[in-house]
């Protein structure tokens, strides 16, 4: 766990920053959400936030993916961005994209939950398959599903996991997967094991 800590303080600091970018300057929170589904190249306007938070050796998909959570941040609406984000620097209670979009479902009753247990599984299929284009072009819709439901989004491990997309796609995924259905459905623990 404390490697992941490590890994993710940065990028914890980097979501402060754009949050409280967001709510202190209207100015630099426009210019964020210009870039939202954009690429760093077509998102001129965000630059002046974004580039002194990368070494000179970012590599492309961690770029992206500090451009794209930043749009996505500067894309919530204020009662959205106005609350403490609980799990920032909570390594136990941080909540991948997967289970985020689980508890979308879960949180609601009867027939609504299975209408959006539905939608929540299919966006996230959807998400799993696509590759570095095609998830960042996704993310603003899951998003915005994910926030509607009043559920947070753990900024930090997006951007860990978005900027490992082009490497480590297939173990993210089945993370997302995993952590959807066991959110969704009861844990059966040791009992499988009796069969």
């Amino acid at each position: 766990m404390t490697q992941t800590t490590d890994r993710l303080a940065p990028y914890d600091r980097y979501v402060a920053h754009v949050q409280a970018a967001c709510r202190t300057d209207p100015g630099k929170r426009a210019a964020l959400r210009s870039g939202l589904g954009r690429r760093p190249e077509q998102a001129y306007r965000m630059h002046a936030v974004v580039a002194r938070w990368l070494g000179a050796g970012a590599g492309p998909a961690k770029e992206r993916a500090f451009y794209t959570v930043a749009s996505l941040i500067a894309a919530q609406p204020p009662s959205a961005r106005s609350e403490p984000d609980e799990q920032q620097g909570d390594v136990g209670k941080r909540t991948s994209l997967g289970a985020a979009l689980g508890l979308v479902a879960k949180t609601l009753p009867g027939d609504r939950r299975r209408i959006a247990e539905g939608s929540a599984e299919r966006r996230l299929h959807l998400l799993v398959r696509q590759g570095v284009d095609g998830i960042h072009r996704q993310l603003p819709v899951t998003v915005r599903l994910v926030r509607a439901a009043g559920i947070p989004v753990d900024w930090a491990r997006l951007i860990d996991e978005l900027s490992r997309w082009p490497t480590d796609h297939d173990r993210i995924a089945k993370r997302w997967l995993q952590d959807f259905y066991r959110t969704v459905q009861p844990s059966l623990g040791d009992d499988n094991e009796q069969e």
